[in-house]
């Protein structure tokens, strides 16, 4: 899953990612350890941390599917999205059908302007894996100016997940855009945006 990108140094780590790192000091290549001690800071938005404890990982053999993608969601807080795309690519051609993973790469080629590439990627189950992906597809076309081809879209879309509030707003601008006001205040008001 796409996740906001704030790098961070957080200095205030929680006890379970300081009880690792003193672990990590006494036995400074144990995988095992960097792995646990990476998805903390990862999880604690500690990306540049979890990003070090990736590579040193990586200096011991090459990480497993797991570790790299966790190295593509760093790479992706951090706004490297270039990199990102390179992980998530690798992992595609070895798990095709991951959701996640072609999701993940969508949103680094879309953060590249590489909208052809990321909407090729949002089929219909990387639609049904994140509540994203759905507003995310009407973005990429929104993007692309294929206006008729994402009020179709739409529709599907809005029929398929009549609950995602995100997915409605996006759709409202879409129809205001392409001058259809009374279909974007259906969908306003889907959202609860109108009186």
């Amino acid at each position: 899953m796409a996740i906001a990108a704030k790098s961070s140094r957080n200095t205030a780590h929680s006890t379970r990612l300081k009880q690792l790192l003193g672990f990590l000091r006494s036995d400074p290549v144990n995988k095992v350890l960097l792995a646990d001690a990476a998805l903390a800071s990862f999880e604690e938005r500690s990306f540049d941390l979890a990003k070090d404890l990736l590579d040193r990982c990586a200096a011991i053999e090459p990480l497993a599917p797991m570790l790299l993608n966790l190295k593509g969601l760093v790479a992706l807080a951090q706004q490297n999205f270039a990199e990102a795309a390179e992980i998530f690519e690798a992992l595609r051609e070895q798990d095709q059908t991951s959701a996640s993973i072609r999701f993940n790469l969508a949103w680094a080629n879309a953060m590249m302007e590489k909208w052809e590439d990321a909407l090729a990627l949002l089929d219909d189950n990387t639609l049904a894996a994140s509540l994203r992906a759905p507003q995310f597809k009407i973005q990429a076309m929104h993007h692309l100016e294929r206006y008729d081809e994402a009020l179709v879209e739409g529709e599907r879309l809005a029929k398929r997940f009549p609950d995602n509030q995100g997915l409605m707003g996006v759709l409202a601008i879409l129809a205001m855009d392409a001058e259809k006001p009374d279909l974007a205040r259906n969908y306003a008001e889907d959202q609860d945006l109108c009186p």
